[in-house]
């Protein structure tokens, strides 16, 4: 994700936690039903932040908005409006940032391993071909070591030999790569 799209994001949030507590506290002396889904709508930037950050920026989220909405107890008279009724409110916008949370950064966590699981398997691929490509060329310079003998050319036999077999320990160690 790039930086402008995480500034974007993150900007969004924000916006929309201003906007909900500006509606919230607009309608905490009129309206009840509005006063209510207002406070509901404190889950939409809970759970974007949740959804596009995971379990720490949601949770940072949540508390923020907790923080926000508490000083409704002091402002407010209402049945909704109690100690406990905003406690358990708080705990819900928490609960919800840590489940979604986690479940995101556990998603986030198998893509990362089925992605280094498809790229041992791609690099064991490529070592397969360049090993088999090794191996041909291998045989070749074999069985010119063996016309080289026939002909008699020992001077060259040693260098030669000795060229085949670091070339023999590359094909071995790039075949280990093979699954």
């Amino acid at each position: 994700m790039s930086d402008f799209v995480k500034l974007f994001k993150v900007a969004m949030i924000v916006i929309l936690v201003a906007i909900i507590t500006a509606l919230h506290y607009g309608t905490m002396h009129g309206r009840l039903e509005l006063h209510i889904l207002h406070r509901e709508l404190y889950f939409i930037p809970i759970l974007l932040a949740s959804f596009w950050f995971g379990i720490k920026f949601g949770l940072v989220t949540s508390v923020v908005v907790s923080i926000i909405y508490v000083p409704q107890v002091h402002f407010s008279n209402t049945p909704q409006s109690t100690t406990l009724t905003i406690g358990f409110q708080i705990l819900i916008f928490i609960l919800v940032a840590i489940i979604l949370g986690y479940l995101v950064d556990r998603q986030k966590r198998r893509q990362q391993e089925v992605l280094g699981i498809e790229n041992m398997a791609l690099l064991g691929r490529a070592a397969t071909a360049v090993g088999h490509e090794m191996q041909d060329l291998l045989a070749a310079l074999k069985r010119l070591a063996g016309k080289g003998r026939e002909l008699k050319w020992t001077e060259l036999e040693g260098d030669f030999e000795g060229e085949m077999a670091r070339l023999e320990k590359m094909v071995d160690i790039i075949s280990s790569f093979a699954p």
